[in-house]
């Protein structure tokens, strides 16, 4: 399972003063009536992550009727989208293991983003009112792979080592239940720290081997019951954002216009200050260049208006036809080079 969004909510951006939790499915559809700001809540998703990396731009995403406050107030600190996400299985281990955590307490994960750009990213669901009997027996079950092949186990005499298979297969056996309770977790690591000190005595690879492979595991899950805060790192907070999705806005490509004017064009391309229409319709252009694998300023050059007509042989002795421009020999080749590619774009 990768990454996914699980809900959003949405603060102060555009017509939306602050948004219900939303929650996301596979397939989800928003409902309301024109002017509801059914797209708005769209746009602050798409800019929560964006494929395209569109801007934050306050002038366009903030209340327009609380803009003259923005810089005054320092609203560019605000957050104007926060969206949880339910990590995937192999991310959830390698931060646990980090955090020195239960799974649990990281499965779900809490995006922030704010009108500055940056963002915040935490664990706020620490603590886990109930855990499914399935996750304590899967750690048991681990427990035993490993301990059926360490050394200290397998060179113990045969008497103790059935006492501990027979141990071990106990250990579950008061939770019945779907969901297993604080006091269980409890009750178990209990009676594990009883059985080492009636049946190991003196030795100590055994019960060190119960400590960290079971007794510190099952105890991470008493603190997911209790809630205890989880720190993270610039690291950890890293991974997040580079798993979380991408997104995608239906109008993150524009309509283009019947005539397109390629000196306006090559100029908005190296422009930062376009308006969102005209940011969309120049995305839109970038992917058809790139797809004849032409750029602009090729297809103007291929475009001249150079008013001499030439005849003349390119490098492969082929008869160039009448074109309207006054090249050298040089140009001759170039242009014959540019012809064949010129065949991409028609």
């Amino acid at each position: 399972m990768k990454t996914r969004l699980d809900r959003f909510k949405v603060y102060n951006f555009r017509s939306i003063e602050e948004s219900d939790w939303i929650e996301v499915s596979d397939n989800s559809c928003l409902v309301g009536t024109n002017e509801a700001g059914k797209t708005n809540l769209l746009i602050a998703l798409w800019k929560l992550n964006p494929a395209n990396n569109e801007p934050i731009v306050p002038l366009d995403d903030f209340p327009r009727h609380l803009y003259s406050n923005y810089k005054a107030d320092n609203h560019k600190d605000d957050v104007f989208i926060a969206a949880d996400f339910i990590l995937d299985d192999e991310l959830q281990s390698e931060i646990s293991k980090e955090l020195k955590c239960d799974k649990e307490q990281i499965k779900r994960v809490l995006v922030k983003r704010k009108y500055d750009g940056l963002y915040y990213i935490s664990f706020p669901y620490s603590k886990v009112d109930s855990y499914p009997v399935e996750s304590l027996n899967t750690t048991i079950s681990n427990f035993e792979a490993k301990l059926y092949k360490e050394d200290s186990f397998t060179k113990e005499d045969a008497k103790l080592q059935k006492t501990i298979k027979d141990f071990v297969a106990q250990i579950s056996t008061p939770v019945t239940d779907a969901f297993f309770s604080k006091q269980e977790a409890e009750t178990i690591i209990s009676n594990i720290k009883v059985f080492c000190e009636n049946n190991f005595g003196k030795k100590k690879n055994l019960p060190e081997f119960f400590n960290l492979h079971l007794i510190i595991l099952i105890k991470k899950m008493v603190d997911a019951f209790d809630g205890k805060p989880i720190e993270t790192t610039k690291e950890i907070r890293q991974k997040v954002l580079k798993k979380i999705p991408k997104f995608v806005y239906y109008s993150d490509y524009g309509n283009l216009d019947s005539e397109i004017y390629l000196p306006r064009v090559i100029e908005d391309f190296k422009r930062d200050d376009l308006g969102e229409a005209a940011r969309a319709k120049a995305r839109t252009l970038d992917v058809l260049f790139k797809y004849v694998k032409l750029s602009p300023e090729e297809i103007y050059e291929l475009g001249n208006d150079r008013k001499i007509v030439i005849k003349k042989l390119d490098y492969n002795n082929r008869e160039i036809s009448s074109v309207e421009q006054n090249l050298t020999e040089d140009e001759v080749k170039e242009w014959s080079d540019k012809k064949k590619r010129k065949k991409y774009f028609a």
